[in-house]
């Protein structure tokens, strides 16, 4: 997992050299790269991320993606999509973000319990073959940290949404599930056939 080991250094917000509270892949709402943060600026960062209003509604808390969302969906998109062209791994990522933020059924559930629920992700389904890849996948695998950068882009805005809005998907080599029959796709990428719209 994520390195979030207690060490000392310089705080890349204070410059003070001191104890980090923080050491790691940084949440994809904050700045993007590798952080060192000394505990006031890592609580102060937090707060600045949570205290802001909804994209959607104006209201309340503005949701927002943290380590375990970020490692979890770049595990989905390995899973999902590591044989995919690098636009279909964006499209995966797409997918995930999109159902939190426009499917009504998934707007205030954590983007790993996205990609975690049963039978939505077949990567994270008991006894798919690559549920045991993607529990042991580390970043010392190339084509893994390409799904880092690939899930950090995404939900930084860095990355255009080229399934426009679409929260469902399926491989076009094999049958159309129930939810697809009588719909249009929105986008094909790669071996996927991406659909928005989706009740």
């Amino acid at each position: 997992m994520l390195d979030t080991s207690i060490t000392t250094g310089v705080c890349d917000r204070c410059d003070q050299d001191t104890v980090l509270a923080y050491a790691g892949l940084l949440p994809p709402t904050w700045p993007v790269g590798w952080g060192k943060y000394c505990g006031p600026c890592w609580e102060a960062l937090e707060r600045q991320v949570t205290e802001e209003p909804c994209d959607l509604c104006g209201q309340g808390e503005q949701m927002f993606a943290d380590k375990d969302d970020l490692w979890t969906i770049a595990q989905t998109i390995y899973g999902e999509a590591r044989g995919e062209p690098h636009e279909g791994q964006v499209a995966v990522a797409w997918v995930i973000v999109n159902r939190q933020r426009l499917h009504p059924r998934w707007h205030r559930k954590s983007l790993a319990a996205i990609c975690k629920a049963p039978y939505q992700f077949s990567c994270w389904n008991a006894g798919d073959p690559n549920r045991a890849k993607i529990e042991d996948v580390a970043l010392n695998d190339h084509t893994f940290a390409v799904c880092v950068h690939i899930a950090v882009d995404v939900l930084t805005g860095r990355s255009i949404d080229s399934t426009y809005g679409a929260t469902h998907y399926y491989a076009a080599t094999t049958p159309a599930p129930r939810w697809a029959v009588g719909k249009t796709p929105s986008a094909r990428i790669g071996h996927h056939l991406f659909f928005a719209n989706i009740a």
